[in-house]
């Protein structure tokens, strides 16, 4: 007997976790910010925590914004893991994101990339 049950059972945030070591959730980029980094989307999976001594943990922060897996942008959790699921232990997956920085009244956003080994 075959038993179907949803595919976030298994494609999760604790699969992102496991393999990479951040906790990954839903997460809408403001329409002007979005513009401000020349993003066509306002959507992402915000990095709600990170594993300490993980790598990711040495370039990566909750409230980041992570816009991009290996070149591709996730619509979901599910999908992210999807991306991940068939990577081997020390492969590399890149991760485009958006960290926003707050000084005083300001906010800035940056953009950049991180390279982090599958665990």
């Amino acid at each position: 007997m075959v038993k179907l049950v949803p595919e976030s059972t298994f494609f999760n945030a604790d699969l992102i976790r496991r393999l990479l070591g951040i906790k990954l959730g839903r997460q809408e980029l403001k329409p002007q910010a979005a513009r401000f980094l020349g993003l066509t989307s306002t959507e992402g999976l915000i990095i709600a925590e990170v594993d300490r001594d993980t790598p990711a943990a040495e370039s990566l922060e909750p409230g980041y914004l992570v816009t991009r897996i290996d070149g591709q942008t996730p619509a979901d959790v599910v999908a992210a893991a999807k991306l991940l699921y068939g990577k081997k232990k020390g492969e590399m997956v890149r991760l485009d994101v958006v960290a926003q920085q707050r000084r005083g009244g300001f906010i800035s956003y940056n953009q950049g990339s991180v390279e982090l080994p599958v665990r």
